[in-house]
């Protein structure tokens, strides 16, 4: 198998993906909910689709995250549908993404995030079902916002989790 197969690279992300849910399970506090977990699986999630759109079927993506929505007791389906949707809106940034400076995705993840819990919020509310403290969710917003370079840096530099179009031109045109 290539190095730089897409199979490769999917399998890849599904390891990293179930190593972060199960970190979140590990027994860090004595106290329920004491910890504020930033939203790594989806800081990875979407710098992932951002560079390697074809790695990160659909299916994959929400596989993964319906299993943790029934694994760390969130509400099935509201926190996976939303990323599917927010993927599938940065899976059609990637395309021209490479030529923009990082801040613009940097910009583009927060403004996302931010809608995501925003909205996921009101359905919450809509439906009923109680809402987390808003100092809560501002905190893993600004926490998930502020850890997004360093995933994003980690992914491209040390994983080479790189664009087709930007291993190209690393590699001198060379596929």
């Amino acid at each position: 198998m290539k190095a730089n197969s897409p199979l490769l690279k999917s399998l890849m992300f599904l390891g990293l993906t179930t190593l972060l849910i199960l970190l979140q399970l590990l027994p860090l506090e004595l106290q329920a909910d004491a910890l504020i977990w930033p939203d790594l699986l989806f800081a990875l999630t979407a710098a992932w689709v951002l560079r390697r759109p074809d790695s990160t079927p659909v299916l994959l993506i929400v596989a993964i995250f319906l299993m943790a929505d029934f694994i760390l007791s969130r509400p099935p389906g509201l926190w996976c549908f939303m990323v599917l949707m927010a993927t599938e809106f940065l899976r059609i940034q990637s395309r021209g993404h490479h030529d923009r400076p990082f801040l613009f995705e940097w910009v583009t993840f927060a403004i996302l995030f931010g809608l995501m819990l925003l909205l996921q919020s009101l359905i919450l509310s809509l439906s009923l079902v109680p809402n987390p403290p808003a100092g809560r969710m501002l905190f893993q917003y600004a926490i998930t916002t502020g850890l997004y370079p360093l995933i994003a840096f980690t992914l491209y530099g040390v994983l080479r989790i790189r664009a087709p179009e930007a291993e190209r031109g690393r590699m001198g045109g060379v596929a």
